[in-house]
């Protein structure tokens, strides 16, 4: 009643609450927009205070029919992303239910949101909105820029700069797409730095700082060129292009980038010097001109602040800080970015100081938790997962699942910002919304496990000893079911009643285990033996091991044919404690033994190219790298 929501919208919250595309039971769901008053006037002020957002929403939950309600769209769409949560974690239990009940809620942080990777098509982006709206976010950016080459944005203005590959309705419609599912558009284009895809051109190249060269001066990549801010066409440029974009999406919000400015001269070009021109001033002259374009035509700008950040890239500048930040309007939405931990004391400045600010996460669980946390306790706007990978529901990697929907926990509910104090696995929020709009790989009702001979199996203690557990240690964590956000579930191995496992390792035999049945996907419990390698994937101490294959799995067929599956460390197992799970493996076993022990074991699943053949074996061929051990703990068949 009196709520109009779009037909996706309704499609995505069926599917949701479906299992294997088949509803266990119909029943009907009741949208309406009430008043506060008749909504929450009968909570305490405490209550109300917390649910004064126009997100906030009740949800009722009876036996026959479901209702909600709130006091404006956007809580209608909250409450319906929430029932395709709770519908998600009903229809995975032996005998699917929704819980009776009723809810009030509302997010904690007023803003959240992700960046979204390049994409050469809008259609492309369109699943990663839908799963945004089921992890109840509320703003996207995507890139309309290019690293290099032509833009996905189809720009018109000016010649050799816009893509083919999509139309200006495309970008339309997709603005329209996002906001039925009450998600904010904001552009993300690179204004005034990284800007080789425009000025490594020749018709464009006068246009640089340092037109001479053909990369940044200090990081020797096209990428990172900057526009000269003294030249008289630069502006005109840079403002055509930022119009064509606002004028064909109707925006409201625009994100003009800003940041790592320091890669390249800003300062250089014999028209700065004449006008003595400084670092700093590069960076403010620059951010004001877009500024007031935008200002004019009723577009709130958001900017990276790592440049006005002394701690962070404002340390290659004359002036920064306070003194820098005081030079630019308060309605500029400040984007803080720091990867590490702990963070840089300037996020708490920005908010101090009176900019809506936004704290910007990327992969690091504790990085995205204190993040949010402090945004939250300091009064700050929100929270923007930022991705630099793919970020299509099919490639995404493990850690960043894992960061993605950890943020989008933590943002709707940052009074959880402790860790320890997170009761579920992270990366099955956003695999669970993953597969809700349509993962390629299919729900499963949960295989069987396939156990091979005590025979071939490694005991415990010799399992012990491989791993590189501390000697005597006993591995009953093994013990526990894995399962993965298909519903498989992998059971570990077992010798003498305890945990045991294959291992495969160089200058070793092959090792086999006998195999029946059909099946369309292997799912492995597997990781490798303890590494010498740390968290960070450029180190040299990570150099030996790239694109090295841990092992290959061999299936062999009745009839005689054979399917292989050549496993890449870190691609598709990885070390059992390795902070840096696999790119793209599933989280199997996590967890913290005796408070001091991480363990990271992951679950690949295999799509197995000849479903309707009979399997006779799996053969497990090692690695040539010496040290490195494939070891494989459960395998379950669906």
């Amino acid at each position: 009643t009196n709520v109009s929501i779009n037909d996706g919208v309704k499609d995505l919250v069926r599917r949701g609450v479906c299992r294997d595309n088949a509803y266990v039971a119909t029943v009907d769901v009741h949208l309406a927009i009430e008043t506060r008053k008749k909504l929450f006037g009968h909570l305490s002020e405490a209550d109300r205070e917390q649910l004064s957002s126009d997100e906030a929403f009740k949800l009722e939950i009876a036996a026959d029919d479901i209702s909600i309600s709130a006091a404006a769209p956007e809580g209608v769409l909250r409450g319906l992303a929430t029932l395709g949560v709770l519908g998600s974690a009903g229809k995975s239990k032996p005998a699917p239910a929704l819980a009776q009940m009723v809810m009030y809620d509302a997010p904690r942080l007023d803003f959240r949101g992700m960046i979204l990777s390049p994409y050469n098509n809008p259609e492309a982006v369109k699943p990663q909105i839908d799963i945004l709206f089921l992890l109840r976010m509320n703003a996207v950016f995507p890139f309309i820029y290019s690293y290099m080459g032509p833009t996905p944005f189809p720009f018109s203005s000016h010649p050799g700069i816009g893509g083919d590959t999509s139309t200006k309705e495309d970008w339309e419609e997709l603005a329209a797409y996002a906001r039925a599912r009450g998600i904010k558009v904001i552009p993300f284009h690179h204004a005034w730095s990284k800007a080789g895809y425009i000025l490594s051109q020749p018709r464009y190249r006068h246009l640089a700082v340092r037109p001479d060269l053909d990369v940044g001066t200090r990081r020797k990549s096209a990428i990172f060129k900057n526009f000269c801010v003294s030249h008289p066409e630069s502006a005109p440029l840079i403002h055509d292009l930022i119009e064509e974009v606002v004028d064909t999406m109707d925006l409201e919000h625009f994100f003009i980038g800003h940041d790592e400015i320091q890669f390249d001269d800003m300062n250089t070009n014999p028209r700065d010097k004449a006008r003595d021109l400084t670092r700093w001033q590069y960076v403010l002259e620059t951010a004001m001109k877009t500024y007031d374009v935008l200002k004019e035509q009723g577009v709130t700008m958001y900017m990276w602040a790592d440049m006005l950040d002394p701690y962070h890239n404002g340390g290659a500048l004359e002036m920064s800080g306070e003194k820098l930040l005081e030079k630019f309007p308060k309605d500029i939405v400040m984007m803080y970015w720091w990867y590490g931990v702990p963070l840089t004391p300037f996020l708490e400045t920005l908010i101090a100081e009176g900019y809506p600010t936004i704290g910007c996460p990327w992969h690091n669980p504790k990085n995205v938790a204190q993040t949010i946390g402090t945004v939250y306790r300091n009064g700050g706007m929100g929270y923007c997962q930022t991705v630099w990978n793919a970020t299509s529901p099919n490639a995404l990697s493990a850690n960043l699942a894992t960061a993605i929907g950890l943020g989008a926990h933590l943002s709707w509910s940052p009074e959880d910002c402790d860790l320890e104090r997170i009761t579920f696995l992270p990366a099955e929020y956003y695999r669970q919304a993953a597969y809700r709009y349509g993962s390629e790989l299919p729900w499963s009702s949960g295989g069987r496990s396939a156990e091979p001979p005590e025979e071939v199996l490694v005991s415990e203690s010799e399992l012990v000893d491989v791993l590189g557990f501390p000697s005597g240690s006993e591995l009953d964590f093994l013990m526990t079911q894995a399962r993965n956000y298909r519903g498989i579930t992998c059971e570990s191995f077992r010798k003498n009643g305890r945990p045991a496992g294959l291992v495969a390792a160089p200058g070793k035999a092959n090792v086999t285990m006998s195999l029946s049945g059909r099946a369309r996907h292997v799912t492995f419990l597997h990781c490798v033996n303890k590494q010498p390698v740390g968290m960070s994937l450029n180190t040299a101490k990570q150099e030996p091991y790239r694109g090295k294959t841990p092992g290959t799995y061999v299936f062999h067929y009745q009839d005689g044919t054979q399917a292989e599956f050549e496993t890449r460390f870190r691609f598709h197992v990885n070390d059992w404690n390795d902070p840096a799970p696999a790119s793209f493996a599933e989280t199997g076993l996590s967890g913290v033994l005796s408070n001091s022990i991480e363990v990271n074991i992951p679950t690949y699943t295999w799509v197995n190219p000849h479903p309707d053949k009979e399997l006779a074996r799996l053969e497990i061929i090692p690695g040539t790298l010496q040290g490195l051990e494939l070891v494989l703990l459960g395998l379950a068949l669906d």
